[in-house]
């Protein structure tokens, strides 16, 4: 005769085989939704970026953030930044008295860009033919695996004004910051 304590154990024994036989199969099949879930978190890392630029265009006139009427000045140009190795790089900004505001562009060598932004006011010292500006920049997303980046850079632009060189409205750059992406 089968006892009721003989009929629980089967039924016991049956109900963790039905357990483990179903939970087999959503192991190792995750729904693409929660896997876009288990992507890395965001991670703060030092951010450092050197190049040089030159002006490509402008002249046209602008009001910066502190309402000051200034002239655009566009820029191009090429270095190396953490994270991205050889860069090109593209920017524009609405300069007062040296200072202003603009974006500028770093476009790694896969394609991935990294926006960064920047705002008078800004600290500048002339030495003919040379003007320093510094300046903290913002680092505001982009594409690839920047798409979401936030950081900030320390700036330091040495700009060539001297009209009669060569490399007149050439300048080299060196930020150093960091970047969470």
């Amino acid at each position: 005769t089968i006892t009721m304590k003989t009929k629980l154990i089967f039924t016991a024994i049956c109900f963790i085989a039905f357990l483990f036989t179903g939970c087999e199969k959503s192991n190792t099949e995750l729904p693409e939704d929660v896997t876009s879930v288990q992507k890395k978190k965001p991670k703060e890392r030092p951010f450092k970026s050197s190049g040089t630029t030159y002006a490509v265009g402008g002249g046209e006139q602008c009001i910066n953030n502190t309402g000051n009427e200034g002239s655009t000045f566009e820029f191009a140009g090429e270095g190396k930044a953490t994270h991205m190795g050889n860069i090109t790089v593209t920017g524009a900004h609405c300069t007062f008295q040296g200072c202003g505001d603009g974006i500028f562009t770093y476009v790694a060598a896969n394609g991935d860009e990294l926006y960064s932004a920047y705002e008078a006011p800004c600290t500048v010292t002339q030495g003919f033919p040379y003007v320093t500006i510094e300046d903290e920049t913002i680092l505001v997303g982009g594409t690839g695996r920047f798409e979401d980046a936030t950081g900030s850079t320390y700036l330091i632009i040495v700009l060539n004004i001297d009209p009669s060189s060569p490399d007149f409205l050439t300048s080299t750059w060196e930020a150093d910051g960091t970047i969470c992406y």
